[in-house]
């Protein structure tokens, strides 16, 4: 391939539609549709790439003024299918940061799925690394909340911001256990807030959802000891906020409050699911397990208690397995599937012999 084969240039106003239906081959149909009707209507600048005049990428940049700091944020990076594996991703990656070079950006961050290897590998090789809410706090305090709402990070859910800067160093701060148990008291009360109209206690969803959590997240750590590989849990910060969004609809909450990853930043879950398939496997049984036992106890022993447990232990259940498609894909389900899309189908049976047990 000669270098006159390839051009990166910046969109021309016409070939939005160009862009966004090169874009359908790489994301799913709810961002494409969310790419459609919001992500133009905003100030954003996109860098194409053409090879041979046909548009095979973008990648789309905005900044943010936080004063004294600049944040460049990169919206979003694609390349279609066909032209994957060619580095045309790493050269628009690399021109964006020209970019923001050019108008005095401090901080250049990316919001990337959890799960999305190929962008966070590509990120992570050119010197990005995760940062979390603590760490996003030490770089830009109480306007962190305010970069969240203009870049609208809020509805990135299960995603983690990736960021790197030419300035500054890389604050080290890790996440602390006050921030899981500040984590596990939002979303407790926004479950309680949602079933609420059960008589279900705050207290009994609060001490129900760290059960749950200890279950799913200890059998995913265990047997991630027993295959030898090293993992960390990370929280989904984002996750509170887009609860506080979805209080506008009565009775609607998602028990998402983080999960166990693979430490080696150049693993690829999509073309080495085994490990984390088995990891998710044995966490949606052992799940299944306790749900069973709830349910049972309920039937035999309908308490107000167990009656509440069970309940919730059952949503937990349907969101951690069931609920595979985006934007729910950050849950354990997806990761089974992509591994045993049988083993997926059983679970999702197990899914229905709970709600019949429970309901009837």
């Amino acid at each position: 391939m000669t270098r006159q084969d390839i051009t990166i240039r910046w969109m021309q106003e016409f070939e939005k539609d160009l862009v966004v239906n090169a874009a359908r081959k790489s994301f799913s149909l709810v961002f494409y549709v969310f790419l459609r009707i919001f992500y133009f209507s905003r100030k954003l600048r996109v860098l194409i790439v053409e090879k041979e005049g046909k548009i095979v990428g973008a990648s789309a940049v905005s900044v943010y003024d936080l004063h004294p700091d600049k944040v460049g944020l990169i919206d979003f990076i694609f390349v279609i299918p066909e032209a994957a594996g060619q580095g045309f991703g790493s050269r628009l990656l690399e021109r964006s940061q020209k970019y923001f070079a050019r108008q005095g950006v401090a901080d250049f961050i990316a919001f990337v799925d959890g799960y999305n290897s190929p962008s966070w590998i590509m990120f992570h090789r050119q010197g990005f690394s995760w940062v979390s809410l603590r760490q996003q706090l030490k770089l830009w305090g109480s306007k962190t909340f305010l970069l969240w709402f203009k870049s609208m990070y809020l509805k990135e859910i299960g995603h983690f911001m990736l960021w790197k800067s030419p300035e500054k160093k890389n604050p080290k701060v890790s996440w602390r256990p006050g921030e899981f148990f500040l984590m596990l008291a939002a979303i407790s009360l926004f479950a309680w807030w949602g079933l609420r109209g059960y008589g279900i206690n705050y207290y009994l969803l609060f001490l129900t959802m760290a059960v749950n959590i200890t279950i799913y997240e200890g059998a995913e750590w265990l047997t991630a000891n027993v295959l030898g590989v090293s993992t960390e849990f990370r929280i989904w910060e984002n996750s509170i906020t887009f609860n506080v969004l979805l209080l506008i609809i009565p009775g609607l909450f998602i028990p998402a409050h983080g999960s166990i990853y693979l430490t080696d930043f150049e693993h690829n879950y999509k073309s080495r699911p085994e490990i984390k398939g088995r990891m998710a496997g044995v966490a949606v049984f052992a799940g299944f397990i306790f749900t069973l036992v709830i349910i049972i106890l309920h039937r035999i022993y309908p308490t107000e208690f167990l009656f509440g447990a069970a309940i919730f232990s059952l949503i937990y259940y349907t969101f951690q397995t069931v609920l595979i498609f985006t934007p729910l894909q950050m849950f354990k389900g997806r990761q089974l599937k992509r591994w045993k899309p049988n083993l997926w189908y059983i679970s999702v049976t197990g899914w229905l012999i709970l709600v019949i047990l429970f309901w009837f």
